[in-house]
């Protein structure tokens, strides 16, 4: 069975850390060389920080949870 870049979703999961989300997106996107992810991230933050990093990577799905 072969597999692409297409069938895998990848979630990062963050709380109060978007420095440290920023740093896995960013690893994330590079080692895909070019090729478009399915990115989710779960933030479970008492603020909108990670909301705000996420502005610039229009493709990345969002997930905000109490």
């Amino acid at each position: 069975m072969t597999f692409s870049l297409s069938d895998i979703r990848l979630f990062i999961m963050t709380a109060n850390r978007p420095a440290f989300c920023k740093q896995a997106l960013e690893s994330l996107l590079a080692s895909s060389k070019g090729e478009p992810l399915d990115i989710w991230v779960l933030d479970n933050s008492g603020n909108d920080e990670t909301k705000e990093m996420l502005r610039p990577y229009p493709g990345i799905q969002y997930v905000k949870t109490d």
